[in-house]
Order: structure tokens, then C-alpha cells, then sequence
């Protein structure tokens, strides 16, 4: 074979390996939504309680800054920063793991899109590296 086929399919393969690489983790991430052989299970489904722990903990990053003026009320600011977290956090445990996997998905599609494709840019890069591996040792 010559050298530029060789690193050619070199490049080639290996960015369709490292594209499919991302997808399979990417899928992942949501599946299999039940534990498969006790064992395997979606990272975010398994982990779906610490997820709306984190997000409740971490919503006055997102809240406007009159939340701050609310939460610091005398009496009642605690009380509302309370119902507010707890209502997050219910509403994410209660949302269907199918739902909770689209909403994400529309929040980070295009950031998700990306990790496809660099992985795919990666892959012909190593692809590229190993190719020309192979013409210098033949």
C-alpha cells in the first residue's frame, strides 16, 4: 500500500472512532435508565439524587440578585430559601428520567454536538500520528 493510503485510512479510521467513541459516552450519560445486571446504569439516572441536590444548592448562582435581598428577609428569608430548593430538588426526582434527558439535551446540545466532533478531530489527529508511524517503520 502506499504511505499517503496508509496514512489516509489511518486518519480516517480514526476519526470515526473517536466521533463514535464520544457518541457511545454521550448516550451513556442517560442510558440504560434502569440498572442492567444490578450493575450498569446511566450516569445520570443512577446519580439523579445528586444532581437536584446539586442544582438546588447551587440556584442563586442563576437567580437574579433580588433573591439575595429576599433570602435575607428577617423571619421568612431562610423559610423561602427553603421551599424554593426543596421544590427544585422534588421537582427534578419526580421528572421522568426520559424528560430530564431531552430537557438536557436542549440546554447542551450544541456543547454535546461538539464533544462529537473534537473527539472525531482528535481521533484523525492520532489516526494522522500512527500513520505516520507506520510509513517511517515500513
Amino acid at each position: 500500500m502506499q504511505p499517503i493510503y496508509t496514512i489516509l485510512t489511518s486518519v480516517i479510521i480514526g476519526a470515526i472512532i473517536g466521533y463514535f467513541t464520544n457518541a457511545v459516552a454521550i448516550y451513556m450519560l442517560f442510558h440504560p435508565r434502569k440498572p442492567f445486571l444490578s450493575i450498569f446504569q446511566g450516569v445520570i439516572p443512577k446519580r439523579k439524587d445528586k444532581l437536584a441536590e446539586s442544582i438546588s444548592s447551587n440556584i442563586h448562582v442563576i437567580l437574579p440578585p433580588a433573591y439575595q435581598k429576599i433570602k435575607s428577609l428577617p423571619f421568612i428569608g431562610e423559610g423561602i430559601d427553603t421551599i424554593l430548593k426543596n421544590s427544585i430538588r422534588k421537582t427534578i426526582m419526580e421528572t421522568h428520567d426520559e424528560e430530564l434527558e431531552v430537557l438536557i439535551k436542549k440546554v447542551i446540545n450544541k456543547e454535546l454536538r461538539f464533544i462529537k466532533i473534537l473527539g472525531g478531530v482528535l481521533g484523525g489527529a492520532i489516526g494522522l500520528i500512527q500513520g505516520l508511524i507506520f510509513v517511517w517503520l515500513s
